[in-house]
Parts: C-alpha cells; sequence; structure tokens
C-alpha cells in the first residue's frame, strides 16, 4: 500500500492513499462565518463547493501556514446518517510518498477518545509515522456542521 506523509509541527503523519481522491495545491478558500474553527471554508471543486477542515488545529491547535508543502487532500467520509460526503483536507509540508506492508502496522498502545482516527503506527527508517484514519477524523459535531455543504461521494 501507498502512505502520503506529512509534518504537522513536529510530529510525522501519513494518510493511507486509498481514501485520497486527489491532492491539490492550496487554492482560493471563502470562509464560512460562525462555524467549528477547524473548518476553514469551502473551496470549487470541480464545480461543487466543498468544506475544507485544518489538520493543523486537530494535530497542532494552530491553523496551517501557507508554504509550498502545503496541499488539500481530497478524501471522503462517512457522515452520522451513514452517506459518503467529499471534503478537503488542508496539511502543510507534505513530504513524500512511501510503500509499505499494511502488516507492518502496529498499534499506537493508547486508547485516546478524543483521537480515535490515530491508532496505528508504523516505523519507518528511524522516525514513528502515526497514520491518520480518514473515515474517523472528523468528529461527529463538525461533520453535521459540513453535511449540508459537502457533496455526495
Amino acid at each position: 500500500m501507498l502512505l502520503l506523509t506529512m509534518n504537522i509541527g513536529s510530529e510525522r503523519y501519513a494518510l493511507d492513499a486509498r481514501h485520497i481522491i486527489e491532492v491539490i495545491p492550496l487554492i482560493k478558500i471563502e470562509h464560512v462565518p460562525k462555524v467549528d474553527a477547524s473548518i476553514v471554508g469551502i473551496f470549487n471543486y470541480r464545480g461543487t463547493p466543498v468544506p475544507v477542515i485544518d489538520l493543523c488545529i486537530f494535530f497542532d491547535n494552530r491553523k496551517c501556514r501557507n508554504s509550498l508543502g502545503s496541499r488539500i487532500i481530497i478524501t471522503q467520509i462517512k457522515m452520522p446518517d451513514e452517506s459518503d460526503k467529499i471534503i478537503g483536507l488542508m496539511a502543510e509540508q507534505m513530504t513524500e510518498v512511501i510503500k509499505c506492508d499494511e502488516k507492518d502496522f502496529s498499534s499506537n498502545g493508547i486508547n485516546a477518545a478524543n483521537a480515535r482516527y490515530l491508532n496505528q503506527v508504523y516505523q519507518y527508517g528511524d522516525e514513528i509515522l502515526q497514520i491518520i484514519d480518514v473515515t474517523k477524523i472528523i468528529p461527529d459535531s463538525i461533520s453535521k456542521q459540513i453535511s449540508t455543504t459537502a457533496i455526495s461521494a
């Protein structure tokens, strides 16, 4: 399998490429008032408004910086009503795509109720990559806010 790796703060994370539809450069994002701080706004993706979630707010309690390595990862999530929705995940310092075997993943040994999307790690050289489960990353409170703006998958 392939993992898309990124740095957020001083930590390394990875996304399973099977869940990624497309990775695009940062583009103009329209602000949406009175939503959770992690919802950056919406952008036009092939003619349809798509909400964008800032991963840096989730992981590092700060907004993503606009750098050459910053990207929007187009993916789909399962909504509380079990429908699939397309969203964008804003990330900074996208680094590389690596090939690995899922059998080499291991548990992170931590049962964090507020981070149910981080439960596996992968040893990559001398680094530990925390695997982000995009199917579990958006809390229900936020998915309810984006359910009316996201497009069906």
